[in-house]
């Protein structure tokens, strides 16, 4: 589950890359409780995404959501 919405952060990021004018809107339903975070890490490309390093990371109480 974290991988597949790793992969769509990422086809996000590189959308950005192409359209600095725009805005990513990205919606977080169905979570199981409201215990810990949701982190949303935005990747400029594939190799930075391989080793895991982010161009940004979000962080996100779940209770705040």
């Amino acid at each position: 589950m974290i991988r597949k919405f790793n992969i769509l952060l990422l086809l996000l990021g590189l959308n950005c890359v192409y359209a600095h004018a725009q805005n990513v809107q990205v919606s977080i339903r169905e979570l199981r409780n409201a215990k810990g975070q949701v982190i949303l890490n935005i990747y400029n490309s594939e190799a930075s995404y391989d080793k895991e390093q982010p161009l940004k990371t979000f962080k996100f109480d779940k209770k705040m959501l």
